[in-house]
């Protein structure tokens, strides 16, 4: 079997295996599901049709995993990697491989050695691992993942470069969308287009700059800046810092205590778990508080102020544990509602029951505020006491002697103009 040098399979699932052979074998799998390993030489391994598992084990390869969802191993020797047809595993492993992805939604993993990746036609994820190497993700919507370093990452896809904090090197990126930092604290910055930017790990810099982009800080205290376009900002976990900027911007500050900023645009806002800052800027906003203590800003524009945020949490049956949270609600310049109760899913919530409340800063009747609760009039009185401290009287919002709200420094609130029941 030795003297055999071009190998043919059949149409069925053959496994074909020439490890600890010494000669250079050009194996063709043809159809069926098949395995295949080469010799410790330069080999030539051809899957065919079917999906098929092909090891180039030692020597300088080319594997080509033609039609079929196929995993292609290159082994140690610098190898050349074609996925071929379908949505394809390649593995570099070691030595200085080039890769090709083809056609479909493939996985390229460089491995050890300065590699060449190249994801072809769809949307694929690209990986170097260690080493120079070289990213060009071809059509479709492609990734660069940096997720197995360590060390802070600089990776900018308008100059098409990454530079690293403890190597010399710069890598090049072509026709990439999306980049995913590691466990160091990254800075990446997006392009014109639309872009996906992950930190993960580590306190990263995510700058997503034109088109409507997709941030996501991971773990660590981020800072994470939409720039221009209808952006999408969540901080996850750590005490995150977002800022929508320009466009009609979502910002989710996950847990942690953050601060979100909505910029220009009619910005949703939502700070999640923790004690957050979160100011709408310029626009029409949408600001919900969530778990926390938390303090709200309207800004400019006709604004949506809820510190208790019940539409997540009541449906889950999170309400009770919060009792004791205090919001603070400033509306603004333009005609703002303060929510105190709403109808979530399929549960009514009254908010700040129990110790806590809500405190209004600067309701003004003439500039179209409202104060919205949950129920009718009936369930609630007003009254006026110099509960701030300050040199005016407030008004109180009560629910059967539970404090809901202070209004600060007015006693100008009556049910009939200013409230809305729903």
């Amino acid at each position: 079997m030795s003297n055999f040098k071009s190998i043919y399979g059949t149409h069925g699932n053959d496994k074909l295996d020439y490890r600890g052979y010494h000669h250079k074998y050009a194996i063709n799998g043809l159809a069926g599901n098949d395995t295949i390993y080469g010799s410790h030489y330069g080999d030539r391994l051809f899957g065919l049709n079917g999906n098929d598992y092909l090891y180039g084990e030692g020597g300088n390869d080319k594997l080509d995993g033609g039609y079929g969802n196929d995993k292609l191993y290159g082994g140690h020797g610098n190898d050349k990697l074609e996925g071929g047809y379908g949505n394809d595993y390649l593995y570099g492993e070691g030595g200085n491989d080039k890769l090709y992805g083809g056609h479909g939604y493939d996985f390229l993993y460089g491995g050890h050695g300065n590699d060449k990746l190249y994801g072809g036609k769809g949307n694929d994820y690209l990986i170097g691992n260690s080493g120079k190497d070289y990213y060009d993700g071809g059509n479709g919507i492609d990734t660069v993942s940096y997720e197995d370093h360590t060390e802070n990452i600089h990776g900018d896809l308008t100059k098409g470069v990454v530079s690293f904090s403890e190597s010399h090197y710069k890598e090049t990126l072509k026709n990439i969308e999306n980049l995913t930092g590691g466990s160091g604290d990254d800075k990446l910055k997006g392009d014109h287009g639309k872009n996906t930017l992950r930190g993960g790990d580590g306190n990263d810099k995510l700058f997503g700059r034109g088109g409507d982009d997709y941030l996501y800080g991971g773990y660590g205290d981020d800072k994470l800046d939409g720039d221009k376009g209808n952006d999408y900002l969540y901080g996850g976990y750590g005490d995150d810092k977002l800022d929508g900027d320009k466009g009609n911007d979502y910002l989710y500050g996950g847990y942690g205590n953050d601060k979100l900023k909505g910029g220009n645009g009619n910005d949703y806002l939502n700070g999640g778990w923790g004690h957050d800052t979160l100011k709408g800027g310029h626009g029409h906003d949408n600001i919900l508080g969530e778990m926390g203590n938390d303090k709200l800003v309207g800004g400019d524009g006709n604004d949506t102020l809820d510190g208790y945020g019940a539409s997540y949490f009541i449906a889950f049956g999170a309400s009770s544990p919060r009792s004791n949270e205090s919001d603070t609600l400033t509306g603004g310049h333009g005609a703002d509602t303060f929510v105190l109760g709403s109808k979530q899913f399929t549960q009514d919530s009254k908010y700040y029951l129990g110790h806590g409340h809500a405190t209004i800063t600067d309701f003004d009747r003439h500039e179209g505020d409202t104060i919205q609760l949950l129920g009718s009039s009936s369930d609630y009185h007003l009254s006026y006491d110099n509960f701030s401290g300050g040199h005016s009287l407030d008004t109180l919002i009560k629910s059967h002697g539970d404090l809901i709200a202070v209004v600060e420094d007015t006693t100008h609130v009556s049910f009939h103009q200013d409230f809305t029941f729903v």
